[in-house]
């Protein structure tokens, strides 16, 4: 089972400004549907967890910084989720969940591969995040699983 992954990007700086871009991502093979933007109202907010066994997500930081976590809904590295009850009740299933920060200054994809649940925290004020997604709307919300924002807490800033 595929797990999340970043795809790089890049970045060019000259006289006129920045280009970021993505050059090798293909819209057609990854078969994105849609796309949405979000903007969270104040610094810290936190909105999680939101799952799909189907549905694929490909996130980019247009502007600020982001704590992305992610989930395998079911699966703490070995059992898959086998039924529906496993899935609305995760907290019945061991789990390993990852962190990853994502930020405007290094452009990146990050991928949600189908069967992880995701939810992120804005780390810097005005953030700007766009969502590229691989189902249409309609089959987004029957593949749908949503769970408290602290059932996976990983939002916690780590001091270094």
């Amino acid at each position: 089972m595929e797990k999340p992954n970043i795809i790089g990007g890049g970045k060019n700086v000259d006289d006129r400004g920045v280009l970021r871009f993505f050059n090798d991502f293909n819209f057609s093979r990854e078969k994105i549907q849609r796309f949405y933007q979000i903007e969270n109202h104040t610094l810290g907010t936190i909105r999680a967890w939101h799952g799909h066994m189907k549905e694929e997500k490909f996130l980019y930081v247009v502007k600020g910084t982001v704590l992305v976590g992610t989930v395998k809904l079911g699966e703490s590295g070995v059992p898959v989720l086998v039924s529906e009850a496993d899935i609305k009740n995760p907290e019945l299933v061991p789990y390993i969940p990852n962190r990853a920060i994502l930020s405007a200054e290094n452009p990146v994809l990050y991928h949600i591969p189908a069967g992880y649940a995701h939810g992120w925290r804005n780390l810097t004020k005005d953030t700007i995040l766009i969502v590229f997604s691989t189902a249409s709307l309609d089959e987004s919300m029957i593949d749908d699983y949503r769970f408290d924002w602290n059932l996976w807490n990983v939002w916690d800033i780590q001091y270094r």
